[in-house]
């Protein structure tokens, strides 16, 4: 297959997540992520992201082997990933959804002032499973998907 004949491998509905949802506008409500229910894989770290300065650009790496879905719980963060082919944008603005970045795909993320992100991963922090140059990215990119 030519490179002019790879096609994207990510298909952006699969993407997004609903997490189901208890409560009313009366008492607040609460969202539910459960592994291997909600989230498609077993979760072995949470992390979040917060107090950054408005349109702060964050991410700018991939990953070889993690999974992560991302959720914006406050304010709103916009995501941009690029799996070597094509790009996808999503704003995430709803404690309820999530987004789920597979490996091998490139996030550049965008903050709005005071969000908070959480972050829930596949695996511990391995420093070798980043992927942080782009070009090295893009041939990997390339070879994976031919």
């Amino acid at each position: 297959m030519s490179s002019t004949e790879l096609k994207s491998f990510i298909n952006k509905d699969e993407l997004l997540i609903q997490f189901p949802t208890i409560g009313s506008r009366e008492e607040g409500y609460l969202a539910v992520a459960e592994a291997q229910k909600t989230c498609p894989f077993p979760i072995q770290r949470t992390y979040w992201v917060y107090g950054c300065r408005d349109r702060m650009k964050r991410g700018g790496h991939a990953h070889h082997n993690l999974h992560q879905i991302l959720i914006c719980v406050a304010g709103e963060v916009k995501v941009i990933l690029h799996d070597g082919f094509q790009k996808y944008e999503f704003c995430l603005n709803d404690p309820a959804m999530g987004l789920y970045q597979k490996p091998l795909v490139w996030g550049d993320l965008i903050y709005h002032q005071n969000s908070v992100l959480v972050v829930l991963a596949s695996e511990h922090y391995l420093t070798e499973d980043y992927i942080r140059d782009y070009q090295q990215f893009l041939e990997i990119s390339k070879n994976n998907h031919q």
